[in-house]
């Protein structure tokens, strides 16, 4: 799930829209010229344009049993419902070589917490109340804990 963040030497594997749009260059030209498709995101389709496997990684990992010393994404496994993360972590274990290393980055549940309580202390304390703010803290909260199906717009479908 590397969107549009390539790490040279890696195997980048994603499903977002930007991806798809990099398999098509004269689709995406008639969109330039169209003026449907703005400046950064004109950058980012040709920045990652044969350098990404294009892949559900919900459906599993498009690679051979044991290929990876290294297997390492960040922000990805949140956007699985509970099913499909388990599933995905046994995928994972699968294309690792033995004794080999894997590295999960996911959301940090405690600085969102933090991120909320420091909100309303600034309500409390005189800042103007935004229900847009507030409701957006609680949102990134509720989504990290109760996700059963891969949400619209999340990383994967991006």
């Amino acid at each position: 799930g590397c969107s549009a963040r390539i790490a040279e030497n890696w195997n980048n594997v994603d499903f977002s829209w930007l991806v798809r749009l990099s398999q098509w260059p004269r689709f995406t030209k008639l969109l330039i010229k169209a003026g449907l498709l703005e400046a950064e995101r004109q950058r980012r389709v040709k920045a990652i344009a044969g350098k990404v496997v294009l892949w559900n990684l919900a459906n599993g990992i498009p690679f051979g049993d044991g290929r990876f010393d290294i297997v390492y994404h960040s922000h990805l496994l949140e956007h699985l419902d509970r099913s499909d993360g388990s599933k995905f972590l046994t995928e994972c274990l699968r294309v690792l070589r033995p004794s080999g290393i894997i590295r999960i980055v996911v959301p940090d549940m405690e600085f969102l917490c933090r991120n909320y309580i420091n909100k309303v202390d600034q309500f409390n304390s005189g800042m103007p109340y935004s229900p847009e703010i507030h409701n957006s803290s609680i949102a990134e909260i509720i989504d990290q804990m109760s996700r059963e199906k891969e949400l619209p717009g999340t990383r994967l479908s991006d």
